[in-house]
């Protein structure tokens, strides 16, 4: 038996689940040994994941890791495959077809470049807005959780530490009690292509925590500052943060 996927949405990664009837007391031991693969497919047929069930109670498998659609997912309909090694007879469909729903995101294209990228769902509540097209930002909230985005015209230059961190500082504005977020520590790396820095900070009050910040440089010398930071938790929601990887830039 196959679950119905009509209408699953790429914000909420969702298990794959089927049960195995046994026609037959004889096969019941059997259909709790089976060995179950799904294979997940786009509309053009590509793999999007292949994802081993496990035995969770009794005849029902389940995979381990959610499937997770992606944010800017193709329309069409979407085919999940199973795969079932087992001694006993297998009878009833094998293969599923579904439809997603599509995401509604926040309109960018009029303050951020084309070569710029990402995919902020519309149920994000933007709570900030800044500047324009050619310096600004964004800042948005979900889930307790919170995802800004700045951008600047930066040095044309290779990027440093030092310009990174005169970014970061202009971001901040003191809380009630005048108190300011701090930088812990910093790694250079890349976003992509891109040369970046990756800083930790933390955040006073009540509100407060460890966030993680970008500063990324672009090939036309413009810095983007990327921010994720849990408000009042310890621990960012996983759609924020996926929503933070869907940034490109060239």
């Amino acid at each position: 038996m196959l679950p119905d996927l009509n209408g699953v949405s790429p914000l909420e990664p969702f298990p794959l689940s089927v049960v195995l009837e046994p026609l037959t007391e004889a096969s019941v031991a059997a259909a709790t040994s089976a060995v179950i693969t799904a294979t997940v497919r786009d509309p053009g047929g590509a793999v999007l994941a292949l994802l081993p069930l496990i035995l969770e109670e009794e005849t029902r498998y389940t995979s381990a890791a959610p499937v997770v659609l992606p944010l800017d997912i193709l329309s069409g309909t979407w085919q999940v495959a199973i795969t079932v090694t087992t001694p006993i007879e297998v009878r009833g469909a094998q293969q599923l077809f579904f439809e997603p729903e599509r995401v509604a995101f926040h309109d960018l294209a009029d303050v951020l470049l084309p070569s710029v990228r990402i995919l902020v769902p519309a149920v994000f509540e933007e709570v900030a807005v800044q500047g324009d097209d050619w310096a600004g930002g964004r800042v948005w909230e979900y889930a307790n959780s919170e995802l800004a985005l700045w951008w600047v015209p930066g040095p044309t230059e290779p990027l440093r530490s030092d310009i990174a961190w005169a970014l970061i500082e202009s971001t901040y504005e003191p809380d009630r009690r005048g108190d300011l977020p701090e930088i812990l520590d910093f790694e250079e790396g890349l976003w992509g292509e891109r040369p970046a820095f990756r800083f930790r900070e933390t955040w006073p009050g009540r509100s407060g925590g460890e966030a993680t910040v970008w500063v990324i440089q672009s090939k036309d010398y413009r810095l983007y500052l990327l921010r994720t930071r849990p408000l009042g938790g310890r621990v960012v929601h996983p759609l924020v943060t996926r929503v933070a990887e869907s940034f490109t830039v060239e």
